[in-house]
């Protein structure tokens, strides 16, 4: 299965999301309020298109098959195996937790920029559609 350039592109709109959303979250705990300027509104929005078409994706369903796939034997290794080796399951752990993680990066990202369009309480619609 061919992924294409906008399976990738979307990959890249993931990372530079959670980036803006990071430094979005920061502020929010610096400041105490959370002041959205229209670009980011924006940004939010176009966004969260662009991960809702990369969930929906074949190829991330594909890909998130085979990670889940990837986690159920290291799970069972490190809950049912005894170790005399800790610091093999403590890797195994960080594999665990790492797979999971990027599994649940878009979803994380999707409900992040819902609440970051909810805040838009000037309600402008202009740009749901670039």
């Amino acid at each position: 299965m061919e992924l294409g350039i906008s399976y990738v592109l979307a990959m890249g709109a993931a990372c530079l999301m959670g980036v803006s959303l990071l430094c979005l979250g920061l502020r929010v705990c610096r400041t105490g309020k959370a002041a959205v300027t229209p670009e980011q509104i924006t940004e939010a929005r176009k966004n969260k298109r662009v991960l809702e078409e990369l969930v929906r994706h074949p190829g991330w369903k594909l890909l998130n098959t085979w990670g889940e796939a990837q986690v159920a034997p290291r799970r069972n290794k490190v809950l049912l195996e005894p170790t005399s080796q800790p610091y093999e399951q403590e890797f195994t752990k960080g594999e665990i937790q790492g797979i999971e993680l990027m599994l649940k990066i878009p979803v994380h990202l999707i409900d992040e920029a819902t609440a970051i369009i909810a805040l838009d309480v000037e309600g402008s619609n202009a740009d749901s559609d670039e």
